[in-house]
């Protein structure tokens, strides 16, 4: 019996679920941690989208036979200063259209590190 169940839980076919499962709740706990800093620390500006790319969309348009990952371009006003920036829309299940406008969190040390929050569009200015 013990040998069984060292050979079960050496043999790769376990082993690499259990490492994955582990990596998971490493990797969501770091970004749980970043946005928690970032929502402590913030100002807040709305993103006004330029541009959508849907998967394979950006790297085409550059000469690349595709692979890039969903994202968006957009614009936001910091301190009377305009800015650009982009982020990546993998895993979204909600429509993001040029044009559209939501709610950005920026970080205070560091206005490059934002959060697009596509869960709050912004319609007018009573919105913000």
């Amino acid at each position: 019996m013990k040998k069984f169940i060292i050979a079960f839980f050496t043999h790769p076919l376990v082993i690499a679920p259990i490492v994955g499962a582990i990596a998971l709740v490493i990797i969501k706990y770091a970004f749980e941690k970043k946005d928690e800093r970032t929502m402590q620390n913030c100002y807040y500006s709305i993103a006004h989208i330029t541009e959508h790319y849907k998967y394979g969309e950006q790297s085409k348009s550059i000469g690349s036979t595709g692979g890039s990952q969903p994202s968006v371009d957009f614009v936001f006003q910091f301190n009377g200063k305009s800015y650009s920036s982009n982020t990546n829309t993998s895993g979204l299940n909600r429509t993001i259209k040029k044009g559209g406008k939501y709610l950005l969190i920026i970080r205070k040390d560091n206005i490059k590190t934002n959060i697009v929050k596509f869960n709050y569009p912004i319609k007018d200015s009573t919105d913000f």
